[in-house]
C-alpha cells in the first residue's frame, strides 16, 4: 500500500471486534483483498458517516485526505486530519495529525495519531 494509509488495516479486526476490543491490530499479507478509494469530498461520503464526521471533535481541522476502504468483509472510510499551529513562508506547522477510521454506519472505530 502507497501512502499514510499501510496501518489502516486494523478496521477488519476493529469492526469485528467486541467495542472493549475495537482498536485491536490485524496484520494483512500485501497480497490481500483489501483495496482504497480516494474520496474527494465530504459530501461524497454516506450519510452515517457524514453525520459521524461533523459531531466528532475534528471538524474544524485541515483535511489531508480521505479514502474509501473495501474489504470482503466490510466497506470503511478513513479521514485523515491535522491541526495547524501556524503557516510560515515555506510550510506548514502541523501540531497534531490523525487518520479517524469510520465504519460504513458512521461509528468511529479507531484513531491513529501519526508522529
Amino acid at each position: 500500500m502507497k501512502g499514510i494509509f499501510p496501518l489502516a488495516f486494523l478496521l477488519a479486526a476493529a469492526l469485528q471486534a467486541s467495542p472493549q476490543r475495537r482498536l485491536a491490530a490485524l496484520k494483512v499479507s500485501p497480497g490481500s483483498d483489501t483495496t482504497e478509494f480516494p474520496v474527494h469530498w465530504i459530501r461524497d461520503l454516506p450519510p452515517a458517516v457524514k453525520t459521524a464526521w461533523k459531531d466528532c471533535p475534528y471538524t474544524s481541522w485541515l483535511i489531508f485526505g480521505i479514502r474509501k476502504i473495501v474489504t470482503p468483509k466490510q466497506i470503511s472510510y478513513s479521514i485523515h486530519v491535522a491541526q495547524m499551529q501556524s503557516l510560515g513562508p515555506d510550510d506548514a506547522d502541523i501540531g497534531s495529525e490523525y487518520i479517524l477510521f469510520f465504519s460504513e454506519n458512521g461509528l468511529l472505530i479507531a484513531k491513529q495519531k501519526l508522529l
